[in-house]
């Protein structure tokens, strides 16, 4: 055999081991990165618990609103909070998705739903003392032809709902 021949011959008989210690070196990097995206999901995970209390007082705070006066600020508020419940739950399921990624337990979210559940009311409520104000003018004074039956019926249905 010439020199060349036997140098690819000895490199073939030893790539197995390069391609092991190869394997082994990318398994260990992603091990580490594994570690890194973990600790960055736990700690992000800790802020989205903190949210979860601020949002929780939220809801619990709606029940300050009692007069029909405060209709326009518990509509805001309670639009603002929609949209962080909303934020709060795509959050939940991309942690739990995660977490089945990394192998690990999913978290329970129940505060999450439980403090949807509480909403829910205040929703409803709100929504309907915001449209009612928003709109008794136009339909006990405007022009009878412009309102439109089938939206002040279903507010009307909406509003007995609760």
């Amino acid at each position: 055999l010439q020199v060349e021949d036997s140098h690819l011959r000895w490199n073939m008989f030893k790539a197995p081991r390069d391609v092991h210690q190869h394997v082994t070196k990318v398994a260990a990097e992603l091990e580490h990165e594994r570690d890194k995206l973990s600790a960055a999901m736990t700690e992000e995970q800790k802020a989205f618990e903190v949210a979860l209390d601020e949002l929780e007082q939220d809801v619990r705070a709606l029940s300050q609103y009692i007069k029909l006066d405060d209709s326009e600020q518990a509509h805001a508020s309670v639009e603002r909070i929609s949209a962080n419940l909303l934020e709060a739950q795509e959050k939940s399921r991309l942690y739990n998705a995660r977490e089945a990624l990394l192998h690990r337990e999913p978290t329970d979210y129940g505060r999450l739903q439980a403090a949807a559940q509480n909403f829910e009311p205040f929703l409803h409520l709100w929504s309907t003392a915001h449209t009612l104000t928003t709109s008794k003018h136009s339909w006990l004074e405007g022009p009878f032809d412009v309102i439109d039956a089938k939206v002040v019926e279903q507010e009307v249905l909406n509003g007995a709902k609760l």
